[in-house]
């Protein structure tokens, strides 16, 4: 579309007014691959961290210039309650209005004290755990997922997008680094401290991607008394590859926007994930994974469970939530017999299934805290960094043969039993070293393969298998060995897989059945509500659990300051778009007219978000030929050609398609609150020579784009 067009239509956009439609709220996404997708949530609060005290109007510490961190989750936790859990704090309300600005205060004053931040200094990683935990812990329906850039990791754009859109809120970290040096296009950089956002929208479109945030040192469009308007800041995302002076590691990171000052950069690093609890199991003989969520939030995708069949003729060995809960890893054989178990990737957005590495003899999977996979196979374990670009890290003879493993981020020991020699085996990550090996009691009966996990606040060991109806505690004795608690909850049968949650809460997975048992004066009882109970299952289930990868050795510092945010506000360059307060949709209607290649199809490869654009995409049409886009303000359905014209047009814009038949157009939008809930009507008429009619044209169906957040 020429200049001259886009004009006019933008003209005819802004002349035009409507009333904006009822507010809606949620996240949206639309997945074709990892160049080609969107997610978008609506209306996340945005507060502002700067509040000043004055007079009856109450602030917090130092005017809250280094609150990014507690004002951003706080963002966070209002979403979730707005969004089907109420109870939690500071509980459903419209937080734009300036009625809730000292309810807003507190709310972030409390999120501040629990992360335990410094007036003048920010929050620290385990503060900001502690604080997220603190508020969402007493529910038991959400596990939170923090982490940093460490060795080969970095939480990337495309990262970051699909753990948004496999149902997690997003808010992220990114650092403000200074460029030492640079070398043949790399660039060795030193941190020099940070802030913290909260993601609201990630698009790509080929090499172009844009990341959309709430950002709490926005410019205020008020005084430091009263809230700002709710706003998006819109970043450009790059993926380069650098050097961390640091810890002198190699890492694709994502930047954010080109900046003036040419040695410095603004480098994504961090990110903390919170979602509802899920879990998983292994169905159908083990040819299939369910994704169970027995508590999703209101209109945040996913919010159905899904089943991931594998290829025909494969059999799933074992898998394990992916350290980021937006993919599995699993571990499959066949389909041609006598194949060499392989590591396989299974994407929680897009279902693919995708191969990492063969392991022979393996059969049992366990991440540990800092991302590391561990895998094993019989009397050899193996370590693996998948992040990294040559994934293997170490491989050792275990002194016993063993069939199950688990870890416990406690002591950070991956955690070996031995069911025939009845051992525990303890390694410190990564394998290193020699392991501590410690008896299980002959009290405790075992047969392989046997089920192991760990509590995750203490780091207990929990053991089962087919030998015994009970589940067995083992913990260390006071006088060296192990105790053991025998655990036989009323009306369970002999357990087939276990596993235990944040809370402590142990699941019992037997025949077909899951049951939440917690400890209740001194025995273990079902919980009251079994909300686990209604999925059918196979004879394994595990449960999400919270992590971290935090580090003090690398991780704290100056370096890991929070920047003032007048000087985080200083160094970003990303315009910043006022929320309209309608919601961005689109919806095809009525039926085309077909040509050569069927019916083409006309669809939005992305929502008419304010301050982006108006997208179309022309599909199954004629190649290299001459076309006409209708744009207008009216449906219509008026008999031509042999089809249905569906727009009443205000503006007609002439094309051609591509050698493929198919063709994209974008229109900017504005960041003009006016344009907000205009509905955009499209279709396309394409020269066909194999079309009917008079004019033979191939006919598009109808495109309504309603503008939007």
């Amino acid at each position: 579309m020429s200049p001259k067009s886009q004009a006019a239509f933008a003209g005819a956009l802004l002349i035009a007014w409507a009333t904006m439609p009822v507010l809606g709220a949620g996240t949206k996404s639309s997945y074709k691959s990892n160049a080609a997708f969107w997610w978008s949530c609506t209306f996340m609060p945005d507060l502002d961290q700067w509040r000043e005290t004055s007079g009856s109007v109450a602030g917090l510490p130092n005017d809250g210039i280094n609150y990014c961190a507690p004002t951003a989750l706080t963002d966070v936790m209002m979403y979730i309650a707005n969004h089907g859990f109420p109870e939690i704090s500071p509980g459903p309300a419209n937080w734009q209005l300036q009625a809730n600005y000292a309810a807003a205060t507190t709310a972030i004053a409390a999120m501040g004290t629990a992360m335990g931040t410094d007036p003048f200094k920010g929050s620290t990683g385990p503060g900001i755990v502690a604080g997220i935990h603190n508020s969402l812990d007493a529910s038991e329906k959400f596990v939170v997922q923090v982490y940093a850039a460490d060795k080969a990791y970095s939480p990337t754009f495309l990262a970051m997008s699909k753990v948004a859109m496999s149902g997690s809120l997003v808010s992220l970290a990114w650092g403000w680094y200074d460029v030492i040096s640079e070398f043949f296009g790399i660039r060795t950089v030193n941190r020099l401290g940070g802030h913290v956002i909260t993601l609201t929208r990630s698009v790509a479109k080929g090499d172009s991607k844009t990341l959309w945030s709430r950002d709490p040192g926005s410019e205020r469009t008020g005084t430091k008394l009263d809230q700002s308007n709710f706003a998006n800041r819109k970043h450009v995302a790059n993926d380069i590859l650098v050097i961390d002076q640091q810890v002198n590691a190699l890492r694709y990171v994502t930047s954010l926007d080109l900046h003036p000052e040419f040695d410095k950069v603004l480098l994504v690093d961090g990110y903390c994930g919170i979602r509802t609890k899920c879990g998983f199991s292994l169905t159908n003989n083990d040819t299939q994974l369910e994704f169970l969520q027995p508590y999703p939030m209101t209109n945040v995708s996913p919010a159905v469970d899904s089943s991931f069949p594998l290829p025909s003729g494969a059999i799933a060995v074992d898998a394990v939530f992916g350290p980021d809960l937006s993919d599995f890893v699993m571990l499959t054989v066949g389909p041609a017999p006598g194949n060499t178990p392989t590591l396989q990737r299974l994407d929680l957005s897009s279902g693919e299934l995708s191969p990492l590495v063969a392991v022979p003899g393996a059969t049992r999977l366990v991440f540990g805290r800092k991302r590391e996979l561990y895998v094993l196979a019989g009397s050899v374990a193996h370590c693996f960094d998948l992040d990294a670009s040559n994934p293997n890290v170490a491989t050792i003879n275990l002194p016993a043969s063993c069939d199950a493993l688990a870890f416990d981020d406690v002591q950070d020991e991956v955690v070996f039993l031995s069911s025939a020699s009845h051992q525990l085996l303890r390694y410190a990550e990564r394998l290193a070293g020699a392991p501590a090996v410690v008896g299980v009691p002959p009290s405790v009966p075992l047969l392989a393969p046997a089920s192991l996990a760990t509590r995750p606040s203490d780091g207990c060991v929990f053991v089962a298998s087919s030998a015994s109806s009970a589940v067995f505690r083992l913990e260390p004795a006071a006088g060296g060995g192990l105790q053991v608690e025998t655990i036989q909850v009323p009306g369970v049968g002999a357990p087939t897989g276990i596993d235990l949650d944040d809370a402590g809460h142990l699941f019992i997975a037997s025949s077909g059945t899951i049951y939440e048992t917690k400890p209740v004066s001194g025995s273990w009882q079902l919980t009251a509500n079994q909300d686990w109970s209604a999925f059918p299952i196979g004879p394994r289930f595990r449960i999400a659990r919270s992590r971290t990868n935090y580090d003090p050795a690398i991780m704290s510092g100056p370096a890991f300051d929070h920047l003032p945010a007048a000087q985080a506000l200083a160094v970003q360059t990303a315009p910043s778009i006022p929320d309209c307060g309608g919601v961005a949709t689109v919806q095809e209607y009525g039926v085309g007219k077909p040509g050569s290649f069927g019916v083409p199809h006309l669809g939005a490869p992305t929502l008419p978000w304010i301050g982006d654009s108006l997208a179309a995409e022309l599909t199954d049409a004629a190649p290299n030929a001459p076309a006409i886009l209708l744009l207008g303000f009216a449906q219509l359905a008026a008999p031509f050609d042999g089809g249905t014209l569906l727009v009443n047009p205000a503006l007609s814009l002439f094309v051609t398609t591509s050698a493929s038949g198919s063709l994209e157009l974008e229109i900017p939008l504005p960041a003009d609150p006016q344009l907000c809930g205009w509905t955009i009507y499209q279709q396309m008429l394409i020269l066909d020579p194999g079309a009917a009619g008079f004019y033979q044209t191939a006919i598009t169906n109808g495109l309504a784009q309603t503008i939007g957040d």
